[in-house]
């Protein structure tokens, strides 16, 4: 194995991929990668061969190709190479590994049956990934009709219908399912809260319904939580975020604690504000503009990173000591965040080390755990984070 280990400067509970050196892989000659990761691994999602948690980094067995992209369920994690194949790893308990005859797999494996993928997304049991064509496949937990085959049965890999294509972006909440295309927002699965944005709560969808956003709205981005909703959207001047469906603690960022089955624009900061990325927590919801992240919703852990524990703030704050910063990311009741430097940042719950500095304590405040990164990723119902690596 050939590899660049690069600085890890902390420890997550995460997976940072160690990009290698050298020409890009190929067929004949690949190139392989070393992972790392760390934290809370009782389903194997740490990939080390075990189901034991730490603290400090722990290589990912078995070789892994040079990943683009990766995203956490709860007990599992599915990778993306530069080649278009998926990876899994973790609890296939309803088959979110997209591997049959395995009840888990404690290091990577690869995904069948897929065509080349550009994109992957998991939440809680479910796992989704985006063919190069624009088309939508999913596999595992479907109980709330969240892989969107028009079924309510836990699944094998399989595309989505034939309505399901020419889609830019998906992004996977705990029950529900959101995809980005020709600018508008797709979305299926549990909607009990409004979270599919169709302008009412009704039972769960096994089929694509359209979010009611503004006509001419171009959505270049979202995010879905535990029961909320995000979408970013592409005017001139300046991006707006429209957010939908439970808002018990404030995560929409309306100022109320109303939930809302149709999307309403919030004020992130300021008419000016050019927000770039989004993410949903489990309760919470987050932003950055390029210069600092901000972040609204439940803060009983301090997930907001705001400084303090207070009862949930229904408007966006601003997040602590984070400065610019590109890209964000929520989970289950922490928060993570890069900035253009490629340090790491991260804040909220800390019991599974999920935070990366060697504690288990919480913190209010963002602090830095890794450096030369690219890429940062969690989920709403997830205790690990992960990230990849810059290329030397």
């Amino acid at each position: 194995m050939r590899g660049s280990r690069g600085k890890l400067a902390g420890m997550a509970i995460a997976i940072a991929v160690m990009a290698t050196t050298g020409a890009p892989a190929s067929a004949a000659a690949p190139v392989w990668n070393q992972g790392w990761a760390w934290g809370d691994g009782g389903g194997g999602q740490l990939g080390n061969g075990g189901h034991s948690l730490s603290q400090v980094p722990a290589q990912i067995a078995g070789d892994t190709p040079i990943l683009r992209d990766i995203a956490t369920g709860r007990s599992h994690t599915i990778a993306l190479d530069v080649g278009g194949t998926v990876w899994a790893w973790g609890s296939n308990s309803v088959g979110q590994l997209g591997v049959s005859g395995l009840p888990e797999a404690l290091e990577p494996v690869k995904v069948a049956n897929l065509p080349e993928i550009v994109q992957v997304a998991a939440n809680k049991n479910s796992s989704l990934a985006l063919d190069v064509t624009g088309h939508v496949w999913g596999w595992g937990a479907n109980d709330s009709g969240q892989l969107g085959n028009g079924t309510f049965q836990n699944g094998v890999v399989s595309p989505a219908p034939a309505q399901v294509d020419e889609v830019s972006k998906i992004a996977a909440g705990d029950d529900h399912t959101l995809a980005v295309r020709d600018g508008r927002v797709l979305a299926w699965g549990a909607n009990g809260s409004g979270q599919l944005g169709i302008g009412t709560p009704t039972a769960p969808s096994a089929l694509p319904q359209e979010a009611k956003l503004p006509a001419g709205l171009e959505v270049v981005d979202i995010a879905a939580g535990l029961s909320h909703s995000l979408a970013l959207g592409a005017p001139d001047p300046g991006r707006t975020v429209w957010a939908w469906g439970g808002n018990q603690a404030g995560q929409l960022g309306d100022g109320t604690f109303t939930s809302q089955a149709k999307p309403v624009p919030i004020k992130v900061a300021g008419e000016t504000a050019n927000v770039i990325d989004i993410a949903a927590g489990d309760e919470h919801s987050l932003a950055v503009t390029g210069d600092t992240g901000y972040a609204w919703g439940r803060n009983n852990l301090g997930q907001l990173g705001t400084g303090d524990f207070t009862p949930p703030v229904p408007e966006a704050k601003r997040v602590q000591h984070l400065t610019r910063a590109v890209e964000i990311a929520g989970g289950g009741r922490f928060s993570m965040a890069r900035d253009d430097d490629g340090k790491v940042w991260t804040w909220g719950l800390n019991h599974e080390g999920q935070l990366g500095d060697g504690t288990f304590t919480l913190s209010a405040t963002p602090h830095v755990v890794l450096t030369n990164i690219v890429k940062v990723a969690t989920s709403s119902n997830s205790r690990h984070a992960t990230a990849i690596e810059k290329a030397p």
